[in-house]
């Protein structure tokens, strides 16, 4: 039976890390980022791809693997976890906005009438995971967010005994909006995906396969959402909810876009197909603000740990076609450095120069 874990200084802590073959370049930061954001959340959060699984040793470490490198890397993934949650808190505010005129728009404004269960499906969701909230479920929180007692909706509530669809969504939370976007009907699910991705949708259209995709895309969000704000790893994030790109989804898609995009977007996984998901819609601060966060995050690990390019690209899903690398006075791609049988060489690499990785567009 294994112990229980026993508390360990920071100096201790240390030890520990140094007796399991791990170099420190600065042991005071070391300690100042350990009691900052401690062990568990850098180590053991961080730890897997310099773990040197071969000698049979419980968390021994690659020779040359540094306690920065593992932080560098937990930083690359703070950043983006940060930028997961300012993204989706814009996404998300702007879906309830166009959810909520669409829904008035049909039902009226009223919540006795637009929260009317015949209104919505109540048909098991495609994915086992998103099967959590049945249409009673969903409008019973929708109702019970009715009686808060936190403004605007208790204001609302008292001096006009009634709460507007554009009110009530700013007391739900992000998975109930989600789920009610996912309960409803044909047309109204049809106006909020085309306002959604600004589409027209041609006549000969079944849209049956792209609603899918909203949707999916939908879940996907609310998986990389619901891991940044508990603390969760996203550049290895692998969510439930995957998108199936069946060939009458590519068919439909090339009616509203080009077949280059639709092959980047098949192709793409985890982060990167988060990115790319976001670009589809029309409302892109969503998108850029998470293009530029992993795009400058990237940078600033791989320039100081280029040995990690082809892990965290692997990981990710980025494309590093796109990515390039300064050492000294020329500028390579990220994908010099991967040989024909898809592993790293360090071939361009001087260890008496500092890799300076840069990109203008990912």
């Amino acid at each position: 039976m294994s112990h229980p874990q026993e508390y360990k200084t920071v100096d201790e802590q240390i030890e520990l890390l140094k007796s399991r073959n791990l170099s420190f370049k600065n042991e005071n930061l070391a300690k100042k980022n350990l009691r900052c954001y401690g062990y568990y959340s850098i180590i053991n959060g961080y730890k897997s791809p310099y773990l040197d699984n071969e000698n049979g040793k419980e968390d021994h470490y690659k020779d040359g693997v540094t306690f920065e490198q593992i932080f560098s890397l937990f930083t690359f993934d703070h950043r983006i976890k940060s930028a997961v949650m300012l993204s989706m808190l814009d996404f998300d505010e702007h879906l309830r906005a166009v959810t909520a005129e669409v829904v008035a728009n049909k039902y009226t404004s009223l919540h006795t009438e637009y929260l009317k269960p015949n209104h919505y499906q109540d048909r098991r969701a495609r994915k086992e995971s998103n099967a959590k909230f049945s249409r009673a479920e969903i409008l019973k929180k929708m109702d019970n967010e009715l009686h808060s007692k936190h403004n605007p909706i208790k204001y609302s509530m008292d001096k006009y005994q009634n709460v507007p669809p554009w009110i009530l969504f700013k007391g739900i939370y992000f998975n109930t909006l989600v789920n009610f976007v996912r309960i409803q009907k044909g047309d109204a699910k049809t106006q909020i995906m085309c306002r959604m991705y600004n589409i027209t949708v041609p006549s000969d259209l079944n849209l049956t396969e792209i609603k899918n995709l909203f949707t999916d895309s939908l879940f996907i969000f609310l998986a990389y959402r619901n891991s940044a704000a508990h603390g969760g790893r996203i550049y290895n994030l692998n969510p439930s909810t995957k998108v199936d790109f069946n060939k009458k989804l590519k068919d439909d898609l090339s009616k509203l876009m080009d077949t280059t995009q639709i092959d980047e977007l098949e192709k793409s996984k985890g982060l990167w197909q988060v990115v790319l998901l976001l670009k589809m819609f029309s409302y892109n601060g969503p998108f850029e603000l998470m293009q530029q966060t992993i795009n400058d995050a990237l940078t600033e690990h791989c320039s100081k740990y280029p040995q990690d390019i082809e892990y965290i690209a692997n990981t990710t899903g980025i494309d590093i076609n796109n990515i390039e690398a300064k050492v000294g006075d020329t500028i390579y791609k990220l994908s010099d450095f991967i040989t024909d049988d898809g592993h790293l060489s360090l071939a361009y690499l001087d260890a008496d120069k500092e890799v300076a990785a840069s990109s203008s567009d990912i």
